[in-house]
C-alpha cells in the first residue's frame, strides 16, 4: 500500500487545480525578482554568466532567477535586464524557435518580457535594436498599436532593419485583432502601409521567403489576388517545404475562384504536414464549394478532431451539415464557433439563417442584428438606440443582455434579462441567458431556478440542460473546496446526468463535454477523499474518455489504483500525466511509497 501522504499530495494538487478553474498551470515559474540566499559570494557579473549558461541548455525559469538575483544586486544592470527579457520571450511563445510573429500563450511571461524591455528603453533610449524588441513583445502580445510606435523609433534610429520593417508591416496587418482598447475595436487594418514595409523588407533582404508571404496576404486584404498570387508563388520557391506558403497560395487560389488549384495546393500543405488544420478547414471549404460534401465533411471533423478550438473549422462544418439538411448539428458548430469566437460575422449569419429556417426567427434576428453591429458599430450602442425608439422592445433587451454578458458584466445582462422576463416570463432563450448570468456572478443558486424554469417549458433545450449542469458543478465545486465532500459527490452526480441530458440532444455540443469531464474529475477528488477509490477510479476514467489529453485526470488516476495496490496501472497512468505536461516531480512524490 502507498504511503497516506500521498493521499494528501494528492488532495493539495487537485485543491490547487481548482483555484485555477481547472485549467492546468503549463506556465514556468517566472519570478520577477530574487534576494540572493544567505552565504552566496557570487556577483552580479557571476549570476549573469550562470543565467546565461542556464538559458543555453534549455532551463529558462532557472536562468531567469540567476538573472532576477542578479538585478537584485544590481537593479540597472543591462546585461541581466537584456537576458531576462529574451528568456521571458522564450517562454513565453509557443514555437520560441520560429521566428516569424507569433502570439504569447496564456501566462504572465509575455508582460514580464515587455515590462523589462520598457525599463531597457528608458535606460537605452537610442538603442535601435532594444526599440525592435520591445516591439516585438509588444506584438507578441496582441498590442499592435503601440508596437508601431515601438517600430517606428527602432527604424527611426536605424533604418536598414529589415525584420523591423517586416513585424512592423504584420502589426499594420493586424490593428483590427487589437483588443487594448476593450472590446469593441474601432482600429482598421492598413494593408497598404504593411506592403510598403513589406516592399522595404524585401529591398533589403530579397531572399526572405515570409515577407512576400506577408505581402502575398495584405494583397488579397486588398483584393489585388494576382498581386498576391505572384508574392506567394515567389514565397514557395524560396521555402518549397514550408506548408504555410502552400496554405496561403490555397487560401488566395480559393478566394480568386479557382478551387481545384486551391485544393492541389491545400494537399501539398497537408503532404507536408498532415495535422494542418488550416489547410483541413481550407480544403472542407473549397470542397463544399465543389458541391463534394462527404469530402468536405471528412476534412472538417479532422479538423475539429485536431483541434476543438478552432471556430473556423466549427463555422465550415455547419456549412456543410447545413447544406446536408442536418440543421440541428449545424447549429451545434455554429453556438460552438460562437463561443470561441463571439465576434465571428460568418457564424453569427449562417446560424441566424438555419435559425430562420427553423422557425427559431427571434434568434435568427439577434445574430443577424448581432452581426450588423459588428460590420458597424457596437452592438451595445444598437440596441440601446432600439430600446429608446421602443422601450417595450423585449428582443432588444435580450440582444443587450447578451451582448453585455459577452463582454463580461453579467450585472448589466442581468437587468436586461429581467425587463425582457417582466414583458414576457417564460421567454426561454431569456431565461437560460439569465442563468447563464447568475453562473458567471457566482451563484448557481439563482441560476438552478431559471433553468429548472426554461427546462419546465422545454424539455429538449440543450442550453438549458449544459447550463444546470455547469451551475451544479459550480456548487460541487464549492462544496468540495470547504470539505463537504459527500455534498459535492450529490451536486457533480446531478451536475454530470444534466450534461449527459445536453449532449444527447446536442451531440456536437463540446462545451457540455468539457464541463462533464471536469464534473467526473471533481467528483473523483472527493471519491478519493472519502477513500472509495474503485468509484474514483471510475470517475477518472469517464473524465480521461471524455477529454484524453487531461493530465490531470491520468495523474488522479494513477494515484487512486496505487491506492488500491494496482501498480502496473498506476505506473502507466503517471507516465501518460508526465507525457501531457503533468509535473514529474509532483508525480513521483504523489507514488512515492
Amino acid at each position: 500500500m502507498r504511503a497516506a501522504a500521498a493521499l494528501l499530495l494528492l488532495v493539495t494538487a487537485l485543491v490547487a487545480a481548482a483555484c485555477s478553474n481547472d485549467e492546468t498551470a503549463a506556465e514556468p515559474d517566472v519570478v520577477r525578482e530574487q534576494i540572493p540566499a544567505q552565504g552566496e559570494l557570487l556577483s552580479a557579473a557571476e549570476y549573469v554568466a550562470r543565467g546565461e549558461e542556464r538559458a543555453g541548455s534549455g532551463s529558462h525559469s532557472a536562468a531567469i532567477r540567476d538573472f532576477a538575483t542578479a538585478l537584485a544586486l544590481d537593479k540597472d544592470n543591462l546585461d541581466a535586464l537584456r537576458k531576462r527579457a529574451a528568456a521571458y520571450v522564450h517562454i513565453s511563445l509557443f514555437n520560441p524557435e520560429d521566428d516569424r510573429p507569433q502570439l504569447c500563450r496564456p501566462g504572465p511571461a509575455c508582460q514580464y518580457a515587455i515590462d523589462d524591455y520598457d525599463r531597457l528603453v528608458k535606460l537605452l533610449p537610442s538603442d535601435a535594436g532594444v526599440h525592435y524588441l520591445r516591439g516585438a513583445a509588444l506584438s507578441n502580445a496582441g498590442r499592435f498599436q503601440s508596437a508601431l510606435g515601438a517600430f517606428d523609433e527602432a527604424i527611426r534610429l536605424d533604418s536598414s532593419n529589415a525584420e523591423a520593417y517586416l513585424r512592423r508591416g504584420y502589426a499594420y496587418m493586424h490593428l483590427s485583432d487589437d483588443r487594448t482598447y476593450g472590446d469593441y475595436n474601432a482600429l482598421t487594418d492598413r494593408p497598404e502601409d504593411a506592403i510598403a514595409d513589406f516592399d522595404e523588407a524585401i529591398r533589403l533582404r530579397p531572399g526572405q521567403g515570409i515577407v512576400y508571404t506577408y505581402r502575398g496576404r495584405a494583397f488579397v486584404e486588398l483584393g489585388r489576388l494576382d498581386s498576391a498570387l505572384v508574392d506567394l508563388s515567389k514565397a514557395i520557391d524560396l521555402a518549397p517545404g514550408d506548408p504555410l506558403a502552400y496554405l496561403d497560395r490555397g487560401l488566395a487560389l480559393a478566394r480568386a475562384g479557382r478551387m481545384d488549384e486551391a485544393i492541389a495546393d491545400f494537399d501539398r500543405a497537408l503532404e507536408l504536414d498532415p495535422e494542418n488544420v488550416d489547410a483541413l478547414v481550407g480544403r472542407g471549404a473549397a470542397r463544399t464549394k465543389l458541391a463534394l460534401l462527404d469530402e468536405a465533411l471528412e476534412d472538417l471533423d479532422l479538423a475539429v478532431s485536431f483541434d476543438s478550438e478552432n471556430p473556423e473549422a466549427h463555422v465550415k462544418r455547419g456549412n456543410v451539415r447545413r447544406l446536408t439538411g442536418d440543421l440541428d448539428r449545424a447549429v451545434g458548430d455554429y453556438d460552438r464557433a460562437l463561443f470561441l469566437d463571439r465576434e465571428n460575422v460568418e457564424g453569427l449569419i449562417e446560424r441566424g439563417s438555419v435559425l430562420y429556417e427553423l422557425g427559431e426567427r427571434e434568434r435568427a434576428i439577434l445574430d443577424f442584428k448581432f452581426a450588423e453591429g459588428l460590420t458597424r458599430q457596437d452592438p451595445i450602442i444598437t440596441h440601446t438606440r432600439a430600446i429608446t425608439l421602443d422601450p417595450s422592445n423585449v428582443a432588444a433587451y435580450l440582444a443587450r443582455g447578451l451582448a453585455h454578458l459577452e463582454s463580461g458584466d453579467a450585472s448589466k445582462a442581468i437587468s436586461d434579462f429581467d425587463r425582457a422576463l417582466t414583458a414576457e416570463p417564460d421567454n426561454l432563450p431569456a431565461l437560460v441567458a439569465r442563468g447563464d448570468a447568475w453562473v458567471k456572478l457566482f451563484k448557481p443558486e439563482n441560476a438552478l431556478e431559471d433553468y429548472g424554469r426554461a427546462i419546465r417549458l422545454d424539455d429538449k433545450s440543450a442550453g438549458a440542460y449544459r447550463g444546470r449542469g455547469t451551475a451544479y458543478y459550480e456548487l460541487g465545486r464549492f462544496a468540495a473546496d470547504k470539505g463537504e465532500f459527500d455534498v459535492a459527490v450529490d451536486h457533480l452526480s446531478n451536475a454530470i446526468d444534466d450534461l449527459s441530458a445536453a449532449t444527447s440532444l446536442m451531440p456536437t455540443d463540446a462545451e457540455s463535454y468539457a464541463t462533464a469531464a471536469r464534473a467526473h474529475r471533481r467528483r473523483a477528488a472527493a471519491h478519493v477523499e472519502n477513500r472509495a477509490y474503485e468509484a474514483a477510479v471510475a470517475d477518472y476514467s469517464e473524465a480521461i474518455a471524455l477529454a484524453p489529453t487531461d493530465a490531470e485526470s491520468h495523474a488522479g488516476r494513477a494515484t487512486a489504483a496505487a491506492f488500491q495496490g494496482r501498480d502496473a496501472e498506476a505506473d502507466a497512468d503517471a507516465a501518460r500525466a508526465v507525457e501531457l505536461g503533468f509535473n514529474r516531480y509532483l508525480m513521483a512524490a504523489m507514488l512515492a511509497e
